[in-house]
């Protein structure tokens, strides 16, 4: 199934067209590479929450 949110929301972007758009700019590299292991994480939490909010809405979409 597709990302509901994804086509509702499609500036919500996956882990890695993050992590490409870090990697593309300096200025945002080096914020990143200072940040420990749990702060650069927050990325994937926050994608876990939003695929809880997708399954909540495709429940009661139902």
């Amino acid at each position: 199934m597709a990302n509901v949110l994804q086509q509702c929301f499609p500036e919500i972007r996956t882990r890695e067209a993050v992590i490409r758009v870090i990697s593309e700019s300096e200025k945002l590299r080096s914020v990143w590479v200072k940040w420990n292991d749990q702060q650069q994480n927050v990325i994937d939490a926050q994608k876990e929450d939003l695929s809880k909010q997708e399954e909540a809405i495709t429940h009661r979409a139902s």
